[in-house]
């Protein structure tokens, strides 16, 4: 029997400040966010306990918060220019012990890439 791998939680981080594309997380394709479809996808991945969304601190984001707040999805504010203690930051509050890092740009995610890669971590030891 294995040991229990504890909490497993998939963060996304998100922001609306892309250079490229500003606002896109929530740039609606068939009336939704391109953030739900996402989230969406999350939840069919069986190997996540909880998903949180991770977002700059500060008035441009809260849109983002706001969304979330509607789906029932926690949403971490943390530093703008650091994205690996905004990852930090969430996980702890989420209380995860494996995290899954996912960047809010693919909301065509696969549940079941998701799945396998969960499995496989977990499956190497590490």
């Amino acid at each position: 029997m294995s040991a229990d791998p504890g909490k497993t939680v998939a963060i996304v981080q998100a922001r609306l400040g892309s250079e490229r594309l500003a606002g896109k997380v929530l740039a609606e394709v068939r009336g939704k966010p391109l953030l739900g479809y996402l989230l969406d996808q999350l939840s069919h991945a069986r190997s996540l306990d909880a998903v949180a969304v991770a977002i700059p601190e500060g008035p441009q984001d809260e849109p983002i918060a706001a969304y979330c707040q509607s789906r029932g999805i926690p949403c971490i504010g943390g530093p703008e220019d650091d994205v690996l203690t905004r990852y930090a930051v969430a996980a702890e509050i989420c209380k995860a012990d494996t995290v899954l890092r996912i960047t809010a740009d693919c909301p065509l995610l696969d549940p079941g890439t998701v799945d396998r890669n969960v499995a496989g971590h977990f499956a190497s030891g590490r």
